[in-house]
C-alpha cells in the first residue's frame, strides 16, 4: 500500500459523501443540479441508496438526554485541542 493511500482514500469518500448530500438536498428542495431545466429527480432505489452509503461515511446522530436535578446540576463543557503530527522521522 503507497504512503498516504489511506489519507486519499478517506478524502475521496467525504467527497462522495458531499455529492451524495447535495443530491439529495436538491431532491428533497426541488431544486436543480447544474444546467438542467427541470427539478433534481431520484428513485427509491438511488435514496436508499445514498442513506446506506452516507451512514457509513457521516456518523448518525442521537438524541441524548442528560438529566441533572437541583442539588446537583449537570453542566456541559466543549474543548477544542489542536493536535499536530509528529515530525517525520527519515
Amino acid at each position: 500500500m503507497k504512503k498516504g493511500s489511506k489519507h486519499v482514500d478517506r478524502t475521496k469518500a467525504k467527497i462522495r459523501a458531499t455529492l451524495i448530500i447535495k443530491h439529495v438536498e436538491a431532491f428533497a428542495l426541488g431544486e436543480r443540479i447544474g444546467r438542467s431545466k427541470n427539478p433534481h429527480q431520484m428513485t427509491s432505489a438511488q435514496l436508499r441508496a445514498a442513506e446506506m452509503l452516507l451512514a457509513r461515511a457521516e456518523p448518525i446522530l442521537q438524541r441524548i438526554t442528560y438529566q441533572g436535578d437541583a442539588d446537583k446540576p449537570l453542566y456541559h463543557r466543549v474543548e477544542r485541542v489542536i493536535v499536530r503530527s509528529p515530525p517525520k522521522r527519515d
